[in-house]
């Protein structure tokens, strides 16, 4: 018994096998990009490190050499489960782990970001706004140049970073923190 072929040429277990395929290419293909989407989400959970910290494995680590002994950057967090999405330094790999309920696989760490020859910016660069940064209202242009942040979303033109600083008020010091899209500078 011969196989059946149609009008492409191809046997209908061939076209068959290409559409399936192809669902799985597009299955796949929205799936990475939920992930993504998933990756960089900010809880507003005081437990969880802020987006940009730095960590390295914690006391309850279990995944082998995933990290490769080296530090990592939060990247986002999870919003179902006390968990973080770390970007490792080594090879930029981006993967969860938790973070709360008793279990710690990484813990936070005050080593400051270092990039790869070539690369300018990422999430967890500590950085100051550029020259040409917005100026978002009053408070911002008198801190502008003098505040230090943190990159929590970089896109290819420009970063988001949180700056923290102090001010007083009616004698009493606050920390504000702003969240500003501006082009961004890497205080190194």
């Amino acid at each position: 018994m011969g196989f059946m072929r149609s009008s492409s040429g191809l046997s209908i277990e061939d076209e068959e096998d290409i559409r399936d395929i192809q669902e799985v290419s597009m299955t796949r293909f929205q799936n990475e990009k939920e992930i993504e989407t998933k990756v960089y989400a900010e809880s507003k959970n005081d437990a969880f490190p802020v987006i940009g910290s730095r960590v390295r494995r914690g006391p309850d680590w279990v995944w082998d050499n995933q990290d490769h002994h080296g530090p990592g950057t939060v990247v986002g967090h999870s919003e179902d489960d006390f968990k973080v999405w770390v970007t490792w330094d080594f090879d930029n790999m981006t993967t969860v782990y938790r973070y709360g309920l008793g279990a710690y696989d990484v813990i936070v760490t005050d080593e400051p970001r270092t990039l790869k020859p070539g690369k300018t910016m990422a999430v967890g660069c500590r950085v100051k706004p550029g020259r040409d940064a917005r100026m978002l209202d009053a408070i911002w242009s008198d801190i502008a140049f003098s505040t230090q942040g943190v990159v929590i979303r970089k896109g290819s033109q420009k970063a988001h970073a949180s700056f923290v600083y102090q001010t007083a008020c009616a004698g009493r010091m606050a920390s504000v923190e702003i969240t500003a899209m501006a082009k961004m500078v890497d205080m190194k």
